[in-house]
């Protein structure tokens, strides 16, 4: 049997995991993608097959319901986990019923082309779909360099 992302996290977290303490600034607002890519995403989502729990590890060797491999990926190709950052981007205005989670702070209500990130190595995060509309989102996982530092001391506003 695995254990939760929450449980895994609560063992190596600086976070306070107090149900009843409201988050506020679990997400940080990096930017936003201007332009048009609907017919791209679109043809992606003609393309994908569903994606659970259940499935997203199968052909890697990786035990089903395993929330260690992506730390164990960054690790094993010599990168500090600590030095990671995860910058999301988000394809297609928000609906009803889809939801991101940080900490104890709900994401919702975004824009299609927002930028953000998160504090990934402490915040226990989580994903949902009750809409009956996909939801792709582009996650872009990498090492930070005194480049990445710069660019995210000021807003992201790219026009495509």
């Amino acid at each position: 049997m695995s254990i939760s992302n929450w449980q895994s996290a609560r063992e190596r977290s600086r976070y306070h995991f107090d149900k009843w303490r409201t988050d506020t600034d679990a997400v940080q607002h990096l930017g936003k993608f201007i332009g048009e890519w609907q017919e791209e995403i679109s043809q992606a989502i003609n393309d994908a097959r569903p994606l659970n729990w259940s499935n997203r590890r199968e052909g890697t060797g990786r035990p089903i319901g395993d929330v260690t491999a992506e730390e164990n990926d960054l690790i094993t190709a010599g990168a500090d986990p600590n030095n990671v950052i995860r910058i999301m981007v988000m394809l297609q205005d928000w609906e009803p019923g889809q939801f991101l989670m940080y900490g104890n702070q709900m994401f919702d209500r975004w824009r299609a082309g927002d930028i953000h990130t998160f504090d990934w190595q402490n915040l226990p995060h989580a994903t949902a779909n009750a809409s009956l509309t996909p939801r792709p989102m582009l996650v872009v996982t990498g090492v930070k360099t005194q480049e990445t530092r710069q660019l995210l001391t000021k807003d992201i506003n790219i026009q495509l």
